[in-house]
């Protein structure tokens, strides 16, 4: 691969081995029963982890793959893809976190009925997240997650950076 340093090989090798990680432990199928039979909030949660569990993983795969055919500009989309599900994936834990440690279900059920049915149109019930909002729900925990993530955007969008630079 031409401009690949030592460096970027390395971390494309890691990366690879998580993917593989990821997929060796992707459930192959997801139960009511086992989950509760009192609520329906944990088999809206469950399978929404699960879903964007097979997105990160999908999406990290491709990215890895155009990096290691030097398709840059399209490798960082993917990433830029897989920096956003990942956000998605932390905020769902973080709300998850809260109610167990709160015991108050609070307003759990609209968040998962938006993460996993929220459309930006309006033809869904549910309005969708702003993306924006999960990747600066991981900043605050990770600082510079944004930064990253801008810094990918500057290279998606057709401008300078995206086209010429």
């Amino acid at each position: 691969m031409k401009g690949v340093t030592p460096k970027s090989e390395e971390y494309l090798s890691h990366s690879k081995r998580l993917v593989n990680e990821f997929k060796l432990k992707l459930p192959k199928k997801v139960y009511a029963v086992d989950l509760s039979v009192k609520s329906k909030i944990p088999f809206k949660a469950v399978p929404l982890r699960e879903v964007l569990l097979y997105r990160v993983t999908e999406l990290a795969e491709v990215a890895c793959m155009l990096y290691e055919q030097n398709r840059i500009v399209s490798a960082f989309v993917m990433t830029r893809c897989v920096m956003e599900t990942v956000a998605m994936l932390y905020w769902l834990y973080r709300r998850i976190e809260q109610v167990v440690q709160s015991n108050d279900l609070g307003d759990i059920d609209a968040f998962l009925m938006r993460a996993m049915f929220g459309w930006r149109d309006g033809s869904m019930p549910a309005q969708a997240f702003n993306v924006l909002t999960a990747i600066d729900q991981m900043d605050k925990e990770f600082p510079s997650y944004r930064a990253l993530y801008d810094s990918l955007s500057e290279f998606i969008h057709p401008k300078w950076s995206g086209v010429h630079g």
